[in-house]
Order: C-alpha cells, then structure tokens, then sequence
C-alpha cells in the first residue's frame, strides 16, 4: 500500500499514503487506489471463458482503508459474474463490479448511460 501503490499505478495523490491528509479531506484515514482494488477483486472471480473477449464494468462508491477487513460477496449469472467489496461495517459496497462476454462487434461504450 501507500507509496509502493504510489509507484505501481503512477497516482501519487495523498489520500493515499498520507492518512492525516486524507483525514483533512473529510476521510477516515489513507485508502487503496481504485485500481488495485479491483485488480484484487478480479483475481477472485472464476476463470473466464479462454480466447473470449471480455467487458468489464465497475462502479467506485467509497474508499477501502489500508488495514480495514473487508468481505466480497459475488455471483454468477446469465450475465456474466458481479460482485461487491464491503469495507468495515458499511452496509454499501465500496466497489461494485459485473465481469462479462463482451458483444460480438460491440463498442466500449454499448449499454452505458444510454450510448452504444
């Protein structure tokens, strides 16, 4: 986390390595780039289908803080696999997620917020 995350994703911004500044900002604390918490959620999923191009959609709606548990509950469907990161006790996910089979000949923007 903090600045080795810093260093992963090439976001050097405050809020997350510097909990002070981040606590100046109205948050409880330093929290992990949206990036890597998705990649981790990702690697959590089941495997997708081999040679099958793939959409990802995700929903950021809070911080995960360093050193806070969290849990993920996730499921699988006709639409492809969607999962949600819960951070302490908040009872709204952080981050929300659907993993799919991409359109055949489909756009990267097709079925969000009324283009495609």
């Amino acid at each position: 986390g903090g600045l080795r995350g810093a260093r992963l994703t090439g976001d050097y911004n405050p809020l997350h390595w510097a909990p002070h500044l981040a606590r100046l900002q109205g948050y409880r604390g330093a929290f992990f780039h949206p990036q890597v918490v998705t990649g981790q959620c990702l690697t959590r999923l089941p495997a997708p289908l081999a040679n099958s191009p793939l959409r990802l959609d995700v929903w950021l709606k809070g911080p995960v803080y360093y050193g806070r548990p969290v849990r993920m509950y996730g499921g699988t469907g006709e639409g492809g696999v969607s999962f949600g990161l819960f951070c302490d006790d908040e009872p709204r996910p952080a981050v929300v997620g659907r993993l799919c089979q991409a359109p055949a000949g489909g756009t990267l923007l097709d079925g969000v917020g009324g283009h495609g």
